[in-house]
């Protein structure tokens, strides 16, 4: 008892005499005695003065008149007073239970309960009425629990519930607090609470030994503006809870709070945790920084935090010009830190940031989940869902978007840099990412560190309304050393659109990407989103200059991408085989100088839906297409396949390559290349088999228009199924090459009118077609004509139309085949019409094949003859020359 006499708070000593000067009285403390008959503040002798305490004396309740009973009550306000102080020093396993008789009791300083105790003490403030504690002109504090000696493993507990309301304009309100020793601290909130103050601290320490549960329950309906609200902090465990369907209020627009559940900020073994747990509330909050489950110096003690949110209510984070930080499990020093924010039952969250982190760490490992509102509009510097610069972050940390959601950020990274991360959406719900002038840098799943573990990043957008303006998008990359691999997999939404990179500011859009260490996978499914549109520097699916890299892209339905170059497959070293897709909808417009599809040493393929359209290049860029080209020096093969078919394809190309090995080593490269049914392809050289390489041209139907088409040295088929072919050359002298026009194709010289030279054989079957075009008399300048330096084996169609006004005249002779040997004839002809009295013949020469204008025949001899004519037109064959 010695004790508490003799000890009288510094910071009460402080408060009161700031009121004495303002009051001008003399401050004195007035303890408890309990000395007179019955227990009423009226009785001056239960106190020690013998008249009870003055608007500036300190109360103090000591062991005198204490009970071991909650139930009674042992002091009774007479009358409603205003006192300088209120202290409860009782020891251990008593109880002092103060009845305000539904009176107001004004605490003008601090209302201290348990300070340096020496056991577990419960106070009792009961019996309806109000308790005030400091003045908006002299603030008070309000501690319940605090040491600041060396006193272990005692607990005080304070409650209020038993009050009508409480009102504080307070410095500090702390709970279970020390700066030496262990204390516990309760505070228990009645129904109505008005707080405003400096701090609020619900379990804190500045030593290694307070790790004691410290815990405040609000009342049914509070509104506290505090500058700083803790639970659970630097190295002290915490919990604050609220009573089903009450509401809490905290902060104000212009007096944000700074919000931290578990964080250590001191060295420590202790493991730490803070717990603010609203469920079932309405919670409305004007927010500074957050910090929940952080640790930032050193030893192997871990934090916890957890805050969960209302059901209802609006949650403002950091102003415009007045950014914060949102923190959900970091470690800058130490072992471990865990953070969990739910704010899923919210009815909205808006947050004006610096860094919204979750589960990010430098040293040790580090787990957070943050659940959003049901709205929500984020205005941050950088995002990030799981992020490490250390080896040991192998944690699970989760992005649980709400139902609409509007984001602009420069940086959103999920699991990065040695870090797992993933985002979801629910379904039906909503996502717009950055604007067209703060467009996002979207990275998932991407390791900068040299590591031998591996690391996933996944972002779930599926069933979702996905609108997006993207800087650069990396889905997949490992770009330093060690084992560890990357996994990245974004997958949109089902409506919504894409838009990455703009003109005069290109992005990078890599899927699936190595540059140093083992592997990297990405998986990007754009499939279900309605549009794609992108400015690009480089278009990357499954790419690697070292270890090995694959990749998966599914545009959007209608997809719109100018690149500088596109690869889909793609490796300079010897371990990169692949697969590699890029998929493409339904409609899609493509500008690139380079499209390379399996190139160096890589795998790749591209598909396009059944019925889908292909724009490819354009009359002023032409796109150079390679598939399946390997032209390094190395053991490892590629191998490339574009696979149009069943789709309309309009492409302007420049030089092709389809199958090519060069460069030296063993190694192959095999490409296939398949045409649609339907389009335009005008290209200006087709190479096949290049090398040792193997080359497949699937010409399908359409219109293909080239300059060249040809082989290497290595092994070359173009298979003519169906279309219309202009060539220039077929094959060269040196490697000749034999056009097959075996299915429904159509042989259209050159290109109107023009020369094709076929260095090897022709041939021509039943359903097959040539059309020639008549504008002149000479050869391959002003009238098409076939030239086969093999021989030519015809039959099917012959298709012949006048252009550019030409009349051809009797006697005219036009070579539309030549050949070594021609062999075969025209099933059908289909000729146009000549002047009066004049008709054709085709010669079937030896080595050539001619159209000539000769006189109409005379009926009679044509009947005598049993041949037929039809609309002038006639067909016969010369015998000799």
């Amino acid at each position: 008892m010695l004790h508490y006499a003799s000890r009288w708070p510094s910071h009460l000593v402080s408060v009161i005499a700031a009121l004495c000067a303002l009051t001008g009285s003399a401050a004195a403390q007035v303890t408890w005695t309990a000395g007179g008959p019955g227990n009423s503040w009226a009785t001056g002798g239960n106190w020690s003065n013998g008249s009870g305490p003055g608007s500036s004396d300190i109360a103090r309740f000591t062991a005198a008149g204490d009970t071991n009973s909650p139930v009674v009550v042992t002091n009774v306000l007479n009358i409603q007073r205003t006192i300088g102080g209120l202290v409860y020093e009782t020891p251990d396993a008593h109880f002092q239970s103060t009845s305000l008789a539904g009176l107001t009791l004004a605490v003008a300083g601090d209302l201290d309960s348990g300070f340096d105790i020496f056991g577990n003490v419960t106070n009792y403030i009961k019996g309806g009425g109000t308790l005030n504690v400091g003045t908006a002109q002299v603030n008070g504090n309000l501690m319940v629990g605090r040491v600041d000696i060396a006193l272990n493993g005692f607990t005080n507990t304070l409650d209020l519930s038993g009050i009508n309301s409480f009102n504080g304009q307070l410095g500090n309100l702390w709970v279970g607090t020390s700066s030496s020793g262990q204390v516990g601290g309760q505070l228990v909130l009645p129904g109505a609470n008005t707080i405003q103050a400096n701090s609020v601290r619900i379990g804190y320490s500045l030593n290694n030994t307070n790790n004691m549960g410290n815990t405040l329950t609000l009342g049914n309906t509070n509104t506290i503006t505090a500058n700083e609200f803790t639970v659970g902090g630097n190295l002290s465990n915490g919990s604050a809870t609220i009573p089903a369907n009450g509401s809490l209020s905290l902060g104000t627009s212009l007096a944000r709070s700074t919000l931290t559940v578990g964080q250590t900020n001191t060295s420590t073994a202790f493991a730490m945790n803070g717990s603010m747990n609203l469920a079932g509330s309405t919670f409305n909050a004007f927010l500074g920084s957050v910090v929940v489950g952080e640790k930032t110096q050193g030893g192997g003690g871990g934090v916890v935090g957890i805050l969960t949110g209302g059901n209802a209510g609006a949650i403002d984070v950091g102003a415009a010009g007045n950014t914060a930080n949102f923190l959900v499990g970091h470690v800058s020093g130490g072992n471990t830190s865990s953070g969990n924010v739910d704010f899923s039952g919210q009815t909205s969250l808006t947050a004006s940031l610096n860094h919204l982190y979750v589960g990010t760490s430098e040293v040790g490992t580090a787990t957070g989940t943050l659940m959003l509102a049901a709205t929500n509009t984020i205005d941050a510097h950088a995002i990030r869902v799981g992020y490490s610069t250390n080896d040991s972050n192998t944690g699970s940390n989760v992005l649980a978007l709400g139902n609409s959601n509007a984001i602009t950020t420069n940086e959103f990274t999920v699991g990065g840099n040695l870090s797992n991360g993933s985002v979801t959406i629910p379904a039906n719900g909503s996502l717009s990412l950055g604007t067209s002038l703060a467009r996002t840098a979207l990275s998932i799943g991407q390791s900068t560190t040299s590591t031998a573990f591996a690391f996933n990043g996944s972002m779930n957008l599926s069933s979702s309304t996905f609108n997006a303006f993207l800087g650069s998008v990396v889905v997949g990359e490992k770009t330093l050393g060690g084992g560890g691999g990357d996994v990245g997999i974004l997958t949109g939404g089902n409506a919504g659109a894409i838009d990455i990179g703009a003109s005069g500011n290109s992005a990078n859009f890599l899927v699936g990407h190595t540059s140093g260490g083992n592997s990297s996978s990405g998986n990007v499914d754009f499939s279900g989103q309605t549009s794609l549109t992108a400015s690009l520097n480089n278009l990357y699916v499954g790419t690697s200059e070292v270890g090995t890299a694959t990749g998966t892209l599914k545009l959007a339905a209608t997809s719109s991408i100018d690149a500088h170059a596109i690869r889909v497959g793609y490796s300079t070293n010897d371990a990169n085989n692949g697969p590699n897709l890029l998929a493409l909808g339904n409609s899609n417009t493509i500008t690139t100088n380079e499209f390379t599809v399996g190139g160096q040493r890589g795998t790749g393929s591209v598909s396009i839906p059944s019925g889908g359209t292909l724009n490819l290049g354009t009359a002023a860029e032409f796109t150079d297409l390679y598939v399946g080209r390997n032209n390094a020096n190395t053991s490892a093969s590629s191998s490339g396949n574009m696979d149009l078919s069943a789709a309309t394809v309009n492409a302007f190309l420049g030089t092709v390559v389809v199958g090519e090995k060069s460069g030296g080593g063993t190694g192959g490269g095999t490409g296939t290349f398949t045409t649609g049914l339907h389009g335009t392809i005008e290209a200006q050289t087709i190479t096949l088999g290049v090398g040792t390489g193997s080359g497949t041209f699937n010409f399908n139907g359409g219109t293909l228009t080239a300059g060249f088409i040809g082989k290497g040295t290595g092994t070359a088929a173009f298979n003519w199924n169906d279309g219309i072919l202009h060539v220039g050359n077929f094959g060269t002298s040196g490697l000749p090459m034999n056009l097959v026009n075996m299915g429904t194709g159509t042989l259209a010289p050159g290109d109107d009118p023009g020369l094709t030279t076929v260095f090897g054989n022709y041939s021509q079957g039943a359903s097959a077609s040539l059309q020639i075009e008549l504008g002149g008399l000479t050869p391959g300048s002003t009238y098409d004509q076939v030239v086969a330096t093999g021989n030519a084996a015809i039959g099917g169609d012959l298709s012949v139309v006048l252009f550019g006004g030409f009349n051809p005249t009797l006697g005219e002779s036009f070579k539309i085949l030549t050949a070594g040997a021609v062999s075969g004839n025209f099933s059908h002809l289909a000729l146009p019409a000549l002047g009066p009295n004049l008709s054709w013949s085709v010669d079937y020469e030896p080595t050539f094949v001619a159209l000539n204008v000769v006189p109409e025949p005379n009926g009679v001899v044509l009947a005598g003859l049993g041949l037929v004519a039809l609309t002038g037109w006639i067909s016969r064959r010369r015998v000799g020359n």
